[in-house]
């Protein structure tokens, strides 16, 4: 929920042409960690992500890893979180082969985007990814 509220500020702070840097250094542990993911899902918009220490008061520039996925995988994890998960109902709405679907479903289960089940449903991580 902290993830999704700072994806949406950083969205609203690009509109208007703003710099945005996460400071991460105050608060909860759960409350930076959904920052720096936030950054990490949004990181072309980023300008840095830092930490500064408790100890020194040094600087640390926090490395904005790439979380991003192709746009048939982001498709397929939209259209399972509307209700879809039937491989042929995927594959028309997608227009894909068959092949290209089970292909990416097995990718997405394989990085923890899907779950594992005989029903495909996305996992927390899965959720993120489609923000």
């Amino acid at each position: 929920m902290i993830m999704k509220e700072v994806i949406n500020i950083i969205n609203r702070e690009t509109k208007e042409e703003n710099e945005i840097f996460i400071h991460m250094t105050e608060g909860r542990k759960i409350t930076s960690l959904a920052l720096l993911f936030a950054a990490y899902r949004k990181k072309e918009k980023i300008n840095g992500a830092y930490y500064i220490t408790e100890e020194e008061h040094n600087l640390i520039k926090l490395p904005l890893l790439d979380f991003n996925i192709n746009e048939t995988k982001k498709n397929i994890l939209l259209e399972i979180k509307k209700g879809d998960s039937e491989l042929k109902t995927l594959q028309n709405r997608l227009k894909l082969k068959q092949s290209a679907i089970y292909k990416s479903i097995q990718e997405l289960k394989k990085d923890e985007y899907i779950s594992k089940d005989e029903k495909l449903k996305l996992t927390e991580l899965g959720e993120v990814m489609i923000l």
